[in-house]
């Protein structure tokens, strides 16, 4: 059974790619460089597997009979969990991505977890305070935002008709445009100062130098940066407030592809 993604949904999209890279960040950089998982190769390899499992996964699920959904999908909620247990938490978010949110959610509450979409959240607060020492407004932010939102982060907005014009209207959309803009660029504006502040003291590493490619060493530093800057409040203020605005203004741009194309083919469709 296929998935096709709604534009409601572009901004969780977002909101899983930005975990993949921030557990990359903070928890499997971490554990290269500071408690001692294997080499990088190793980390880098498992990844790579984890994305064409995912692929895979969905593939098969594509073709596989109905009868024999269940069985595959138990056996990717088997693979999830194994992942997250043994500590492969990026790799449990990237397989989860290549094979679709949604239909994850639904094998691992179908196969192991009842409810499991309503837990969700906590499981990644959790997850993201064991990530590193982060600053507690950063998980009480990050928290207070699912508690609100639910399941609209997992599942993705619900979008309603949006073919009203008129002026009132189309001055409240500009008005949430101008907001979503303003807060995203003052929060990505003060993330980098205050990566770009910290960088030079993290540029002499002996960990970071063993690394043998520039971008290894760059991903190091960048690691060691964030580690270091994320005990900061307005900084863990401005990342909450930055994956909000992001997220939104991810769905708005992906309303405005499917909008365009929609009219596109209305007016193809069209009688001359």
């Amino acid at each position: 059974m296929s998935e096709v993604p709604t534009r409601s949904e572009w901004g969780t999209h977002f909101l899983h790619l930005f975990l993949i890279i921030f557990f990359y960040l903070l928890w499997t950089g971490r554990q290269l460089d500071n408690f001692g998982r294997g080499s990088w190769i190793e980390a880098h390899v498992m990844m790579a597997l984890a994305l064409v499992a995912g692929l895979c996964f969905r593939v098969w699920l594509r073709r596989t009979t109905a009868a024999r959904e269940k069985m595959v999908g138990g056996w990717l909620a088997i693979a999830v969990v194994l992942l997250v247990l043994f500590g492969s938490v990026t790799e449990a978010l990237v397989l989860s991505l290549a094979v679709g949110r949604r239909r994850t959610i639904r094998y691992l509450t179908e196969n192991l977890f009842p409810q499991t979409e309503k837990v969700i959240p906590v499981i990644l607060i959790v997850l993201l305070a064991a990530v590193s020492n982060l600053h507690p407004i950063f998980v009480a932010g990050a928290l207070a935002i699912m508690t609100v939102r639910g399941s609209k982060l997992l599942y993705g907005e619900e979008v309603g008709d949006e073919t009203e014009q008129t002026g009132k209207a189309r001055r409240w959309r500009a008005w949430e445009l101008f907001n979503i803009l303003l807060w995203l660029l003052i929060s990505l504006y003060y993330l980098y100062g205050q990566i770009l502040n910290n960088w030079s003291a993290h540029s002499i590493s002996s960990v970071c130098s063993g690394y043998p490619y520039a971008w290894l060493q760059t991903r190091c530093r960048l690691t060691s940066v964030l580690v270091h800057t994320n005990t900061d409040l307005l900084f863990d203020i401005a990342l909450v407030v930055f994956v909000v605005t992001a997220m939104s203004a991810v769905n708005l741009l992906g309303a405005t592809v499917e909008w365009f194309w929609a009219s596109v083919t209305r007016r193809r469709q069209s009688p001359a």
